[in-house]
């Protein structure tokens, strides 16, 4: 398998993002069953997170968020939003940039 090298930093991460919030707060006001595991067997998502950021419906999007937690060893839950529309994969994570600390301390 071939590899490649893709830079990142935490700017090019926000702007994978459609949106982000703190998750507490966000999962306790949604419907029940909204959110839900993307495989069968991968655990239900928790509420230990700080921060929700919505990807959408872009599977590359995720990967490289995903990516670059990783390489910030920063842990990640990938789960799944279930509204309609427009639904799409959201990655919780305890991760905010120090730039955009003020916006998600904010929120």
């Amino acid at each position: 398998m071939s590899a490649i090298v893709i830079k990142m930093d935490a700017y090019d991460f926000v702007q994978l993002t459609e949106q982000r919030r703190t998750w507490v707060t966000w999962a306790g006001a949604s419907e029940p069953d909204r959110y839900e595991p993307i495989r069968d067997g991968d655990p239900a998502p928790s509420m230990h997170w700080k921060y929700a950021y919505w990807i959408g419906l872009d599977w590359a999007s995720v990967l490289l968020c995903r990516a670059y937690l990783e390489s910030e060893r920063q842990p990640y839950q990938i789960i799944v939003d279930n509204s309609l529309p427009p639904g799409g994969y959201v990655v919780l994570t305890n991760w905010c940039d120090a730039e955009f600390t003020h916006t998600c301390a904010a929120q």
